[in-house]
């Protein structure tokens, strides 16, 4: 089963008017790659460091990509099943 993640930016809300797509993938680094690069900008904040480091190390057992999205602020990712 192949994942397809999307990834926007939205307010902090995350109501539906606010988002804006910013990736589309079913590559996870890449998703990995560019929230972090947007954290670092200051374009979305994490919710729970200790969490947000353990998905950026591949360790989805503190969070996983669907827990993400709660943590994420400024910024909305969904998972699809293809």
């Amino acid at each position: 089963m192949k994942y397809i993640f999307v990834l926007s930016s939205c307010n902090a809300w995350k109501e539906w008017s606010s988002i804006d797509t910013i990736l589309v993938t079913t590559s996870i680094r890449k998703v990995r790659r560019e929230v972090k690069a947007r954290v670092k900008k200051g374009d979305m904040e994490i919710g729970n460091d200790y969490m947000f480091k353990d998905w950026l190390n591949g360790n989805y057992i503190g969070c996983n990509h669907e827990s993400l999205n709660d943590i994420l602020k400024y910024g909305m990712l969904e998972v699809w099943e293809d």
